[in-house]
């Protein structure tokens, strides 16, 4: 699976701003923090390792652990997890192929965002569905990407079922099937002036 690094053993009290979606813009604002204590091992692996299944059931029960606990705070509505923040200008991009057709590249940016993330930020669906829980280690690897990613590799921009794999070696043998379209909008940085290519995988898988 695509690994967030994992930095020191040391609890660290990390701040994390709750966000909420305006009803009547549906554009997200940031209106509160919470903190809580987190321990990560320091021989964790980095970007593109490989855990082993014990670690990621640990990673995916703190997960949970955390946005439960965000989702019962007094006046919160939704609340989800993103390995980036949003509006954060902070990016991660990848070079993806069509496994079937491993000469064809394409590039995208990818966050891993937990099952209410699309809810939590107003992001629409347009085709397919969202992530749930069963979407977790152990089952089949999916994603969702926006509509200019949809369009790039798939030119009928008919996306759901298609599969994408990473362009590192072995990857095409670990392809992630694409179950959703995400409608196009500003992901990065409110100044964008059109959408990037856009994927997002389960935090858990």
């Amino acid at each position: 699976s695509f690994s967030p690094p994992i930095g020191s053993t040391r609890p660290r009290r990390v701040s994390s701003p709750v966000i909420a979606t305006s009803l009547r813009t549906r554009i997200p604002v940031s209106t509160d923090t919470i903190e809580t204590t987190m321990a990560t091992p320091a021989d964790g692996p980095s970007f593109g390792v490989v855990d082993g299944p014990e670690e990621k059931s640990r990673r995916a029960a703190l997960y949970l652990a955390l946005e439960e606990r965000l989702n019962v705070l007094p006046g919160v509505r939704s609340a989800s997890l993103s390995w980036l923040g949003l509006f954060g200008g902070n990016h991660l991009g990848l070079s993806l192929i069509d496994p079937e057709q491993p000469d064809d590249r394409s590039f995208g940016l990818v966050d891993y965002v937990s099952p209410r993330y699309f809810d939590t930020v107003g992001m629409q669906l347009v085709r397919g569905r969202s992530f749930t829980s069963y979407d977790r280690e152990g089952t089949l690897r999916v994603a969702l990407v926006n509509e200019a990613l949809a369009r790039k590799p798939f030119g009928d921009g008919e996306a759901l079922g298609r599969r994408l794999a990473r362009d590192d070696r072995g990857e095409e043998r670990r392809p992630i099937t694409v179950i959703g379209v995400v409608r196009d909008s500003k992901y990065n940085d409110f100044r964008e002036t059109r959408a990037e290519p856009m994927m997002w995988a389960p935090l858990e898988q």
